[in-house]
């Protein structure tokens, strides 16, 4: 599944003694398309009785003013 922030799938789902578990990545800079990448996996999460999201990101920090 893509982890870029623009997948239309979530990075990754675990399956463990009946457990589900969703893990989002997310990389670059925070975005919108990255919002939209957030709410869509959490949505999922949401239909699929998740027990849990581990959200990973990696983005470059705060803007300089």
């Amino acid at each position: 599944m893509p982890s870029a922030c623009g997948g239309a799938r979530p990075a990754g789902e675990s399956r463990a003694a009946g457990a589900f578990v969703l893990q989002l990545d997310a990389e670059g800079p925070v975005a919108p398309v990255m919002q939209g990448y957030i709410e869509r996996g959490i949505r999922h999460a949401e239909e699929n009785a998740a027990e849990a999201v581990v959200l990973r990101l990696n983005t470059p920090g705060a803007a300089s003013t």
